[in-house]
């Protein structure tokens, strides 16, 4: 076939030339200029794609170093880090050297005429710094844009340096790193340089050869990610530490709340002359509420103790299971004593068996026997008695003086006062703890003394007749009427109560 030619190949059309001639000043820049900018191009591509291209370029720098990539995901997942987070590029540029972050950029030989460099400049406003190398690609010297510039900008510049080569006009002393050199130690070197040179680029060496530069830019860039890689990875440490002790807390509670809730009833006892019904609910997962109720050699029901530790979480739990355990001993030991000499006992033994333990408890006993009652308070709620026919009332609101301070700290005044009531068939007691009237309604208002008298009184009633309503229902009945009256108002703490029925001999 015959196209008409002496000679086709490619793109270029046209009769072979034996020798090849240098390219002409327009053609170089052109070329120069080309891949100067596809340099840049690439890098601002490669910073944008995130994760994948910091991967890659991690992986080509752990090959030229001598360690893979694989050895730094490891290190990493070693550190709570995996492998694909987003955050990983990122650690990986903590490890990477300066030759990482620099691109290709432009070099000259010190004979390259001073014409075809400025019209390099001209063409290209990307270009910083032109690089000298003589023929085994040695860095000679380097020049700035702006420098080089300069020499033109006077009247007569153009005539002084156009017949002169790149060479005369170098700079020896330049900042230059190898390629494994600390990216932080690089740019501290950098951000020492006079004022003049502080925003020069910095010239890269692998083996001693020219491999190129970095613009201060991309060192301040890269200071910045790495600054807060190396927080995040901190944070992201503590942050793991925190769940781990936040794993042993949640155990340690658990395990505290298993404990306390082995140790208190799960069901009133019932007795021949006696009913009793409770409801308990903590507000977390331990509980500073402390109650028991307590039998006699033949099983019946002989009292029962309610008491309210300070503070919540586990220290009120432990100090909780103490006092229950300390006071079913002493309930029994000063079994023929009165309640008074056996809440100074109590308190004694408490207080000793805390040691400096800060909670402190509120609380009360009961002790029956028949229709004999004693009561004594610790500076808790009073307790309510509604007798057959009357209303309620505070247990011993006749007798002035008998509530006294609270319990478990040393020096206080132990005034306690023992209260006798003669009981009724059919008289019903209440036991709360202050969660009860100090629960709050949409409104803001307490459910105090007085609104929870009227609603115990509510509650015994059955027919306008106290007798025979048992105490469960009692106790459903007034605990309705409180979520009704809390109903959309959370509870701020531990709730305990107890209704406590006398049927008679």
């Amino acid at each position: 076939m015959n196209w008409g030619v002496d000679f086709a190949q490619g793109f270029f059309i046209g009769k072979g030339e034996k020798v090849f001639e240098k390219a002409g000043k327009k053609s170089f820049a052109t070329v120069a200029s080309f891949r100067y900018s596809e340099n840049v191009e690439g890098e601002q591509k490669s910073k944008k794609s995130g994760g994948v291209d910091a991967k890659k370029n991690a992986g080509k720098a752990g090959k030229a170093g001598g360690g893979g990539s694989e050895e730094q995901d490891v290190s990493l997942e070693k550190e709570g880090v995996k492998k694909n987070s987003a955050l990983s590029p990122f650690l990986k540029d903590c490890r990477t050297k300066i030759g990482d972050f620099c691109v290709e950029g432009i070099t000259f030989f010190a004979e390259t005429p001073v014409p075809e460099v400025l019209e390099l400049f001209q063409s290209n406003v990307n270009c910083l710094l032109a690089v000298v190398v003589d023929g085994e690609n040695r860095v000679l010297g380097t020049i700035t844009r702006s420098k080089f510039l300069g020499l033109f900008s006077s009247r007569y510049g153009f005539n002084l340096y156009s017949r002169k080569t790149i060479g005369s006009l170098m700079k020896k002393d330049f900042l230059f790193a190898d390629e494994n050199e600390s990216l932080i130690k690089v740019s501290q070197e950098a951000m020492e340089r006079d004022s003049e040179n502080i925003y020069s680029p910095v010239v890269v060496l692998s083996k001693g050869k020219y491999r190129g530069i970095v613009t201060v830019k991309n060192l301040l860039d890269t200071l910045v990610n790495v600054e807060v890689a190396e927080k995040t990875k901190d944070l992201m440490l503590k942050n793991k530490i925190l769940l781990k002790q936040q794993q042993v807390q949640a155990r340690d509670m658990k395990m505290a709340e298993l404990v306390q809730k082995s140790f208190y009833k799960s069901a009133a006892p019932q007795s021949k002359d006696w009913e009793a019904a409770f409801f308990f609910k903590p507000m977390s997962s331990v509980s500073g509420d402390v109650y028991d109720f307590y039998a006699d050699r033949n099983g019946g029901f002989s009292g029962c103790s309610l008491f309210d530790v300070s503070g919540h979480g586990v220290a009120s739990g432990l100090v909780g299971i103490l006092s229950k355990y300390l006071a079913s001993q002493i309930f029994r030991m000063y079994s023929d004593k009165k309640l008074n000499a056996m809440l100074k006992a109590f308190n004694r033994f408490l207080t000793e068996a805390k040691g400096m333990v800060e909670n402190y408890l509120t609380g009360v006993f009961l002790r029956v026997c028949g229709s004999a009652l004693e009561y004594v308070n610790a500076g808790h709620p009073d307790v309510f008695i509604k007798r057959p026919g009357k209303k309620t009332a505070a247990l011993g609101e006749d007798k002035k003086g008998f509530r006294g301070t609270f319990i478990g700290i040393e020096g206080l005044p132990e005034e306690w006062k023992t209260v006798e009531e003669k009981l009724e068939k059919g008289t019903y007691l209440l036991l709360y703890t202050d969660c009860l009237v100090e629960s709050r309604n949409l409104m803001g208002f307490e459910m105090d003394g007085r609104i929870l008298g009227k609603v115990f009184d509510r509650a015994c009633q059955k027919n306008g007749n106290s007798e025979g309503k048992t105490a469960k229902k009692v106790l459903e009945d007034l605990m309705d009427a409180f979520e009704s009256f809390t109903e959309g108002v959370p509870w701020k703490d531990d709730l305990t109560v107890i209704v406590l029925r006398y049927k008679g001999l």
